[in-house]
């Protein structure tokens, strides 16, 4: 009887343990959140969020502009590394100029589990935000460019994965999970709807993929169809940064081609 009253109490100690640490998780993400909505400007919310670091451990919390690329048609997309001790967040953003079009922000270290794309974030911690008229102006131009059909939701979802390029990666310069993927897709009879798609993505890491496959089939001497073809010459004569490892250099966020 001892015993199942100590399972009991220790089930009751896990379970309140984790409904606080949920709740003080939900009030952090609030105080990001109260900025996020707030601004449409990136000049202003950079330095909001500089602002709130001094209510946090200095040695430990910092806020880091890890990506700012062009992508299409004069818009670039930024991301903020944010961490506030003991919370880490991510913010993509969709700008031209100073002007935010589309905002994504979620916390990409819980307690319970690790959420490395918004999509995998829990709900209540996470946010998106978007000007109508902008998104909808740069998804409008760069689908015509791309022959694709990208959806608001499409830009929330795709332009906030925290995806890496990385064909070979780590020791030995070994070919990643994701680099036997590319390989694979190659020798399938038709491999070129799933190389379009990769084009067509909003994020430049999984546009780097697919223009390693057909780099691979142009090598074989394989003929590549005019669309596959046009878009691949665009991403590598846009030369965008893109997030990247090669061997044991990781992390390093840079162009992939000499044009």
């Amino acid at each position: 009887m001892p015993i199942i009253r100590m399972i009991l109490l220790l089930l009751v100690f896990c379970c309140i343990g984790k409904v606080y640490g949920q709740t003080i998780q939900q009030a952090e993400f609030n105080k990001l959140g109260l900025i996020v909505k707030e601004e449409r400007s990136v000049s202003r919310l950079t330095k909001r969020l500089d602002t709130l670091l001094k209510h946090y451990m200095p040695s430990r919390s910092q806020v880091v502009k890890n990506i700012h690329r062009p992508l299409d048609v004069g818009f670039y997309h930024i991301r903020y590394q944010v961490s506030y001790w003991p919370m880490n967040y991510f913010i993509n953003m969709l700008v031209r100029n100073d002007s935010v079009f589309m905002l994504t922000a979620y916390s990409c270290e819980d307690l319970w589990r690790k959420a490395s794309d918004y999509k995998d974030a829990p709900e209540p911690l996470r946010l998106y935000q978007y000007d109508s008229v902008g998104a909808s102006t740069f998804l409008r131009l760069r689908n015509r460019i791309y022959g694709s059909k990208k959806t608001l939701n499409d830009l929330v979802n795709e332009l906030s994965a925290n995806t890496m390029y990385a064909m070979n990666c780590g020791f030995a310069n070994q070919l990643t999970s994701r680099g036997k993927y590319i390989h694979a897709l190659i020798e399938e009879e038709n491999s070129f709807p799933e190389i379009a798609r990769m084009l067509q993505h909003l994020l430049p890491e999984e546009q780097a993929y697919g223009v390693t496959a057909i780099d691979i089939l142009l090598k074989r001497g394989v003929d590549i169809d005019d669309r596959n073809y046009l878009l691949y010459q665009h991403i590598r004569k846009r030369n965008t940064a893109v997030y990247n490892c090669f061997g044991c250099l990781a992390g390093l966020v840079e162009p992939l081609y000499n044009n």
